[in-house]
């Protein structure tokens, strides 16, 4: 049975340190948005919200943030199940399942951030 895959996750220092990179583009994301929050928490509407975070800025942080989960999730979720599910049937179903929701949601945010307005 062939395989193909972007990367591995057997590649145990790669995976440490691409999940720690996708962790600081996260970081990169949810510190505006804190910012943002704590300095408009008073006079903050849906409308002041929606313009922030369609601005080009927070687009692009949005979509590096949501590619990053993506690959932060799917490692996270690989060692979890090779260290807790030892059925091999059942860990490969469960992994596909989380992949197929995990990219999905990211394509469907991507797609909302891209065609917003």
């Amino acid at each position: 049975m062939a395989s193909v895959a972007l990367y591995s996750y057997k590649k145990g220092l790669g995976s440490w340190v691409l999940q720690r990179i996708s962790a600081l583009f996260l970081i990169a994301y949810i510190v505006p948005l804190l910012f943002f929050w704590v300095l408009h928490a008073e006079f903050v509407s849906p409308m002041v919200w929606k313009q922030f975070l369609l601005s080009t800025e927070m687009r692009i942080l949005g979509i590096l943030a949501s590619l990053s989960l993506v690959i932060h999730a799917m490692i996270g979720a690989w060692v979890v199940a090779t260290d807790y599910i030892h059925i091999d049937g059942i860990k490969r179903v469960t992994l596909a399942l989380f992949y197929v929701i995990t990219v999905g949601s990211s394509v469907a945010i991507i797609f909302l951030l891209l065609n917003a307005q």
